[in-house]
């Protein structure tokens, strides 16, 4: 993987990294190869793995419930590319996955053991405070990203109804 490690420095998760504290978090993981349409994180599911986005294209999902127009469905709500993370979730608690990832094409990933690498990075506390913090602004970046989309999604929906009550 050492070849790769000037692509994963440019990484959301790990550009603030020394050459030399990105191989050896990378080290922790395996290069994966996922197919067109693959559920690579599911809303809902225990969180064991994080996601490096190397090369593809990864469309989030999250549940869209609206008991009071009979709604439920998954509704997009980001694009991750290259040099992107997904499965966040499997370094913080509760440890459960908030979004549904699916390959939108064949798609190669770094795939990271959450807990292994959190002890890790618990073993370099300079290391983990400079991962986490890159952590911190790709939750804050999502969340905004999610409360958009699914704002929109629900204006939508309420807009559908009352045109179909009329």
């Amino acid at each position: 993987m050492n070849s790769d490690v000037s692509s994963f420095r440019a990484n959301e998760l790990f550009s603030g990294l020394t050459e030399s504290e990105v191989e050896d978090v990378i080290s922790l993981g395996e290069s994966i190869t996922a197919s067109r349409d693959t559920n690579v994180c599911r809303e809902g599911e225990e969180a064991q793995h994080f996601f490096l986005v190397m090369d593809g294209r990864i469309i989030l999902r999250k549940n869209l419930d609206i008991p009071d127009f009979n709604v439920h469905r998954e509704t997009p709500v980001g694009v991750c590319h290259p040099s992107q993370i997904i499965g966040w979730s499997a370094l913080v608690e509760p440890y459960v996955y908030t979004l549904t990832a699916t390959t939108e094409k064949e798609s190669r990933l770094l795939k990271l053991p959450g807990r292994e690498t959190q002890k890790f990075l618990g073993e370099r506390p300079e290391l983990g405070y400079k991962v986490m913090n890159a952590l911190a602004n790709i939750i804050s970046r999502r969340l905004r990203q999610i409360e958009e989309a699914l704002i929109t999604e629900r204006v939508l929906v309420i807009e559908e109804a009352r045109e179909h009550s009329s």
